[in-house]
């Protein structure tokens, strides 16, 4: 566990002292942002969509691209580690044969050294 000391030159009025331990606690958080969220995940399909251009040609893999519209986090819970968490989201995308949907979706992300990722 992270020991957080704060020190300031200066007396401080109490609703001060707290709004900065609280911004202090915040920036501690291992969670997942819904911005991270969003980036894995539009990172997990720009990957599948190489992977597909590569493997199928770039003309059939563009007509069958999904694209990402939105991310919503509905909440996320930690997993085993401090840099494991399934968030539970909702996905806005257009997929081939499908349309454009919302999906329901539970998440494993991983934070690692280029932060967090998808799982899987």
């Amino acid at each position: 566990m992270r020991t957080l000391n704060l020190v300031f030159p200066w007396p401080l009025p109490a609703s001060t002292s707290m709004l900065a331990l609280c911004a202090g606690l915040a920036a501690c958080s291992s969670e997942p942002s819904s911005g991270d969220v969003e980036a894995a995940v539009r990172q997990k399909f720009e990957m599948a969509h190489i992977v597909a251009a590569e493997m199928a040609g770039k003309k059939l893999a563009k007509e069958w691209q999904t694209t990402v519209h939105a991310v919503r986090v509905v909440g996320c819970k930690p997993g085993e580690s401090k840099t494991v968490y399934t968030c539970d989201t909702e996905i806005d995308m257009t997929a081939p044969l499908l349309g454009r949907t919302k999906q329901q979706l539970p998440l494993v992300l991983i934070k690692g050294p280029q932060g967090w990722q998808m799982a899987g």
